[in-house]
């Protein structure tokens, strides 16, 4: 099993590209983007940057799952960087 994690480096500049792509994990603030606490295994809603939280189980679609690397590279300021890892099931 793969599980991903999610986080927004110090940058962003509130684009809204990685929300209007993937509104279930991301959320653009008056402060920069943050990953909702919904989308996250801790239920915390910040930047994921300090805590590395999985994605929560079921969040995303298999296709959404693989197109995540795609969405954070299309981040006009390099700002979205995603970790996979592999569980034992």
């Amino acid at each position: 099993m793969t599980v991903l994690s999610v986080h927004i480096l110090p940058g962003c500049i509130q684009c809204f590209w990685c929300q209007n792509l993937c509104p279930q994990v991301f959320l653009v603030t008056d402060d920069g983007c943050v990953i909702r606490a919904e989308a996250r295994l801790d239920q915390l809603s910040n930047d994921n940057r300090r805590d590395r939280s999985p994605l929560a189980a079921g969040i995303l679609s298999v296709e959404e799952h693989d197109f995540m690397p795609f969405l954070a590279g299309g981040c006009p300021v390099q700002v979205i960087s995603v970790s996979e890892t592999t569980t034992a099931p």
